[in-house]
């Protein structure tokens, strides 16, 4: 998540929140220590200790006189550690406090130790540094200056209290999180840790509905039908990083067979050649006639335009799940009028 610093888009970069030392029992597994999960689940309580580093060019940027030294900053801008778990039901600030030893002339360092009860937390926790404004200032334009704006905030890290379990094959975990790219957005796609996030900030009802877990019943029928419309874009999504991963060496005359890519691509973009080559007899061959097709930069173009929005729906239960909420809302409808 980029850091939104006053109205600055550049400032991109510059608050870098970090798990300090190691949390015994855990194990990462996200890029660059961004997500830790408990190999087992623990039973005693632990402290998860945090450091925040902030760049002091780029905070400047967040105030109307620049001065990170000054007592005004000091009195009005407060670093708090963010926390919330959707599965414990808990969410909160935790203030940081600055390490004035390991600050200086260029970053400001500031830490925090979290104490964690297992018996009290459930599925994972995400954590990021806000840096907020506890006293407002004279209005200027171009600025946040009122009280309990946020000036800037710091990419997430996430800690499984429950054992991360990934999804098998070609399905992906779905997790309620941040998403700041645009507004009104209700899903996106992390590429990067292979999860679909649901937007926090999305109505609580379609929340609860789309994340919910019953087996069966009205709720279960409703999120599956809401749900498919976002699998089928999903899929789409993946077919087209797929193609992009065969066509990676396009130049040295190799193009990649989706056997040998990594999962989710590999079952996504083996189900796309099954569908276009299904006169074929093997798999073998079906994923060779893909292969040739992408190569052609005319039958290519037909496949991501034509072909494939086509084919991630024939893949889905769309109809089904469409058929079943039809059936569910006629019926109710059907008791009201009576």
């Amino acid at each position: 998540m980029a850091i939104n610093f006053s109205f600055k888009e550049e400032a991109d970069t510059g608050m870098e929140l970090n798990f300090f030392g190691p949390i015994k029992g855990t194990e990462n597994i996200g890029k660059d220590g961004t997500i830790l999960s408990f190999k087992e689940r623990p039973e005693a309580s632990f402290d998860i200790n945090f450091t925040l580093r902030i760049t002091k060019d780029v905070l400047r940027n967040a105030l109307p006189d620049g001065d990170v030294e000054s007592d005004s900053f000091k009195n009005s801008i407060q670093m708090n550690l963010f926390y919330e778990s959707v599965a414990s039901r808990k969410r909160g600030l935790i203030k940081l406090s600055k390490v004035d030893k390991s600050s200086d002339k260029d970053f400001l360092i500031y830490s925090v130790k979290m104490p964690v009860d297992p018996i009290l937390w459930f599925g994972d926790i995400n954590f990021k540094a806000i840096a907020l404004r506890t006293k407002e200032c004279s209005e200027i334009d171009g600025f946040n200056t009122e009280k309990h704006s946020i000036l800037g905030s710091s990419d997430e890290k996430r800690l499984y209290i429950d054992p991360f379990s990934p999804a098998s094959g070609g399905q992906l975990d779905v997790k309620i999180g941040e998403i700041d790219d645009y507004a009104g957005v209700l899903y996106k796609l992390d590429k990067e840790n292979l999860v679909v996030l649901l937007n926090n900030k999305s109505p609580k009802l379609v929340q609860q509905i789309l994340s919910c877990e019953n087996k069966s019943g009205k709720k279960a029928i409703l999120r599956d039908a809401l749900f498919e419309p976002i699998v089928i874009d999903i899929t789409e999504q993946l077919a087209r990083e797929a193609f992009r991963l065969m066509l990676a060496n396009e130049e040295d005359g190799h193009i990649v067979s989706p056997s040998e890519l990594n999962e989710p691509y590999k079952s996504v973009a083996s189900d796309i050649a099954k569908q276009l080559c299904s006169d074929l007899d093997t798999e073998e061959e079906m994923n060779q006639s893909l292969m040739n097709m992408l190569q052609d930069p005319d039958d290519r173009q037909e496949i991501i335009n034509k072909d494939l929005p086509m084919i991630v729906q024939s893949l889905s239960k769309v109809e089904k799940l469409y058929n079943s909420i039809t059936k569910v809302i006629l019926e109710n409808q059907e008791i009201s009028n009576d």
